[in-house]
């Protein structure tokens, strides 16, 4: 589910990609954050996000989702 969600809407994998890079809370526009909440992958902290859990950063760093 979620990685189709990442597959339609390609700016979400872009961002997914940031954040698995990153290895911290990244900042987002409001929007993007706002939707990756509402499908459960982030966790909002102000005006930052992080994966909800290390098992989506390890899962998504390991398959390729179409958001090159």
């Amino acid at each position: 589910m979620l990685a189709c969600a990442l597959q339609e809407e390609p700016e979400l994998g872009a961002v997914v990609k940031q954040l698995i890079a990153a290895q911290d809370r990244i900042k987002l526009e409001s929007i993007l954050a706002y939707k990756l909440e509402s499908i459960g992958l982030v966790k909002l902290g102000g005006d930052r996000v992080n994966f909800s859990c290390e098992l989506y950063r390890l899962y998504f760093a390991q398959v390729n989702f179409g958001a090159e």
